[in-house]
């Protein structure tokens, strides 16, 4: 339990704040609201639901490890996808503010 906090605070959090860098300041709040308070809800909420789901089928911890690690595969093929989608949209929006302070005012 302990390794899975610091895993979440060292990644997540980091990853999750850096996102927010290129937003405005209104943005950046209203997202935070939203991640903090409806998506961490949501997250908590389905992984209970997974985990007393395959308790049910299978009974046992050990019959529903390898089930919860296709699972857990599946979950982390989409967050390296989310992470590659995010840092193109982070990488599109630096650029285009970089661009924007290079134009000289007329």
């Amino acid at each position: 339990m302990i390794v899975g906090r610091a895993v979440k605070y060292t990644l997540f959090e980091g990853s999750k704040e850096l996102a927010f860098v290129p937003l405005s300041r209104e943005e950046q709040l209203k997202g935070k609201l939203v991640i903090d308070g409806v998506v961490s809800r949501m997250g908590r909420a389905a992984a209970s639901l997974i985990q007393q789901l395959l308790f049910f089928l299978f009974l046992s911890l050990g019959a529903m490890i390898p089930a919860l690690s296709l699972i857990v595969l599946g979950f982390t093929l989409i967050w390296l996808r989310s992470i590659y989608f995010i840092g193109n949209e982070f990488q599109e929006m630096t650029d285009s503010e970089a661009e924007l302070s290079l134009k000289p005012i007329t």
